[in-house]
């Protein structure tokens, strides 16, 4: 059998190995048939790292003025605008309830009914007032719902008025007969009232009747 040389130099001679380390500036050689070649990967010089920014308390107030849009009116800030080309100011209204000009002989908490359609029916929790004019002496019953503050009551105290109990609880209620205002139009209303505590009603009551008989009188 013929016998057949291999000539080792028609091969290409292997490089040293790479190390198992290396950096983006370390060169890579190769050497193939007929010559030899390297290239090197370029190293990215790195970013410096940014400069924290200054706390500035004057642009912070300004960004939360931008973000909070109530915080750049005040309560009596008077608001101008245009439209149609015409300027128009507004201003702040003051709100009257007519308290202003009484005084308060009574105030409790407590909850409202009405009768109506045979049975009763609840108009709210709130607080109950007896209201006197500093003026015209005149004495009134008001009681606002809570949260809603729409009135469950709004009525003078009338000579011919009598509060009598609620059997079903006639230490704390009390009913009476009113031509009532609550929703301003009058209407002849049939009202019980019960309070939380015993003290409250029998001081309702008191004060009740002593403003009824100063109008007999």
């Amino acid at each position: 059998m013929p016998t057949t040389t291999i000539d080792p130099t028609a091969f290409p001679k292997p490089t040293a190995p790479a190390p198992a380390l290396f950096s983006t500036s370390t060169p890579f050689n190769f050497t193939v048939p007929g010559g030899s070649f390297s290239f090197q990967i370029p190293q990215k010089s790195p970013k410096p790292a940014p400069e924290p920014e200054e706390d500035n308390e004057e642009d912070n107030d300004k960004d939360q003025d931008q973000e909070d849009p109530e915080a750049q009116l005040d309560a009596e800030t008077e608001v101008v605008f245009s439209t149609h080309g015409q300027m128009y100011e507004l201003k702040p209204v003051e709100t009257k309830t007519m308290e202003e000009e009484e005084d308060v002989l009574f105030e409790s908490r407590a909850k409202m009914y009405r009768f109506g359609n045979g049975e009763w029916k609840e108009r709210g929790t709130g607080t109950v007032k007896i209201l006197k004019h500093k003026k015209n002496g005149k004495t009134r019953i008001l009681m606002r719902r809570e949260k809603t503050f729409k009135l469950c009551a709004n009525h003078y105290i009338q000579p011919d008025m009598t509060l009598k109990p609620l059997p079903s609880h006639p230490d704390k209620s009390w009913i009476w007969q009113a031509v009532d205002f609550s929703d301003e139009e009058p209407v002849h209303e049939t009202l019980a009232i019960r309070f939380t505590t015993t003290e409250s009603a029998q001081q309702f009551k008191t004060i009740f009747d002593a403003n009824k008989a100063k109008k007999e009188a």
